[in-house]
């Protein structure tokens, strides 16, 4: 379950995520689903682009492991994604220069796994390119210091995006919002539990959302396991459990 602050959340849905212009920085723990809503997201405007809907243009580098170049050359590596597609080096100069115009959209996954010297470069880099919009994520340990460099020294409108863990005894309540049979409801939610376990999947409203999804489109078919392109075929209809409050 996603959750923030009661007093001041606001429940928004993948869909919002994708079409909002405002920045995330989206904060949850180990395993809890960070990296799948934001390849889901990737995923999502990748294929939007490749039917020439260039409204925004995605660019994502993942940070777990990583070093991140100084701020004058991370733009190199947002283009990385694209270096297996078919072009010439001209194709990814254009992209290149695409990454710090209003219509970019720049996904950095997993910021805690930076050394402070490369946190302090992306905080010079977002000091510097004010157009694109940003999503950021990491996990709860580095939330507050990389929360309040975006506040004090970015000087930026960053909503902050929690999501968390959410128990199996929660599954059957949402499983209930889509069918109203209780032995149906139990047979659905054991098949889900079966795949998020072969698939190694988090135990999170949001891909439980996704999968009752898919479990629609294949009218109550479940596969034991789940590739990547099921995950972001299709976004749920309603994953309320995103919950944002203005850092």
């Amino acid at each position: 379950m996603l959750h923030s602050d009661p007093a001041t959340a606001q429940y928004i849905g993948f869909e919002e995520l994708t079409k909002s212009r405002d920045n995330f920085l989206l904060v949850g723990g180990e395993n809890s689903g960070k990296s799948t809503i934001l390849k889901s997201l990737l995923m999502n405007k990748l294929r939007s682009q490749a039917q020439a809907q260039l409204d925004e243009i995605a660019f994502y580098f993942d940070c777990k492991g990583k070093k991140l170049p100084s701020k004058n050359r991370i733009k190199a590596v947002l283009t990385e994604i694209y270096d297996s597609l078919p072009g010439s080096a001209l194709y990814i100069d254009t992209l290149n220069n695409k990454t710090t115009t209003e219509n970019a959209l720049l996904i950095f996954d997993g910021v805690e796994g930076l050394s402070q010297r490369c946190i302090d470069e992306l905080i010079d880099f977002l000091k510097e390119y004010k157009a694109p919009r940003f999503i950021i994520s990491c996990k709860h340990a580095t939330a507050h210091e990389i929360a309040t460099k975006l506040r004090t020294e970015v000087a930026r409108k960053f909503f902050e995006v929690n999501i968390g863990g959410m128990k199996r005894s929660h599954l059957k309540g949402l499983v209930g919002r889509w069918l109203s049979s209780s032995t149906k409801q139990n047979s659905v939610a054991r098949e889900i539990l079966k795949a998020v376990d072969n698939a190694g999947m988090p135990n999170n409203l949001f891909v439980y959302s996704m999968l009752l999804s898919i479990y629609e489109r294949k009218q109550g078919h479940f596969s034991t396991y789940l590739h990547e392109a099921d995950l972001v075929r299709k976004p749920p209809r309603s994953a309320k459990g995103l919950s944002r409050n203005l850092i």
